[in-house]
């Protein structure tokens, strides 16, 4: 009977955690947005009330403070993902960096949307200055248009890389243990298949379109934690990767035990 250092590795606890985080962010994360409020629903809301007091503006104030927060749970979980694969450094580092990205823009996106638009409807007196007054309306408007760029933004750079991501996260699975050949070969199909209709035009990041686009990434991501809840942490692919276990001349330094 022998072991090497390897074996020790191949013991180690399985990602349940990772598994549980990303499921959780996940589904905060479609909840956000199947609640998610219009834009014409948010100025329709701040005519009625003004002042920012309506319940639309305080939905999107709420939806976009838990997609805030569900990000750094999909961080984790991913972070977890990139390390089990880290046997191949180049690419699952390069995708939890991509992904970190992404990770700030839909925040960003996040803010414009839950914090800026509300606060500049906020800032009209009441329902009476909304309606009559024409020139205040109409800074509003341009304000909340410049807003509404720069959310979607923010929101093409996010789909880009985090296509970018998942593409470089199958690669590093392929042929590694744990990870059935439906997760790796699907990686670039959910994350580069949005943002190729995204750039073609036949997919806009309304409500609606990004909800498709964060419907298809986090699915993906789920399965994949989940892969990584079932699998253990051998340390390296299929291959070996054993370097840790052999000299400067190629020889396996293991030694036999009893």
């Amino acid at each position: 009977m022998s072991t090497s250092r390897n074996s020790a590795s191949s013991r180690t606890p399985l990602r349940t955690p990772a598994f549980a985080l990303t499921l959780a962010g996940s589904l905060v994360v479609l909840l956000v947005m199947w609640l998610h409020p219009t834009g014409a629903e948010s100025i329709a809301d701040a005519n009625a009330h003004g002042a920012g007091a309506g319940a639309v503006l305080w939905r999107g104030r709420l939806v976009h403070g838990a997609a805030i927060g569900a990000v750094p749970l999909l961080l984790v979980g991913m972070g977890a993902l990139s390390w089990r694969l880290r046997a191949r450094p180049w690419l699952s580092g390069g995708a939890f960096a991509c992904f970190g990205l992404a990770a700030v823009c839909v925040m960003a996106a996040a803010i414009m949307s839950g914090l800026v638009a509300p606060a500049i409807l906020s800032d009209l007196a009441d329902a009476r200055d909304v309606v009559q007054d024409a020139a205040r309306r109409d800074v509003a408007m341009q304000q909340l248009h410049y807003t509404g760029r720069l959310n979607q933004a923010f929101a093409t750079v996010y789909v880009a890389l985090t296509a970018v991501a998942m593409t470089l996260w199958g690669l590093a699975m392929r042929g590694q243990a744990g990870f059935a050949a439906v997760v790796w070969w699907t990686a670039p199909l959910a994350g580069l298949v949005p943002w190729l209709l995204v750039m073609v035009g036949h997919l806009h990041l309304d409500v609606t379109g990004f909800g498709v686009v964060v419907a298809c990434h986090t699915a993906w991501m789920t399965v994949a934690a989940w892969n990584l809840s079932r699998g253990e942490d051998h340390g390296g692919d299929r291959d070996g990767d054993r370097d840790g276990d052999r000299d400067a001349d190629g020889h396996d330094t293991a030694r036999p035990s009893a």
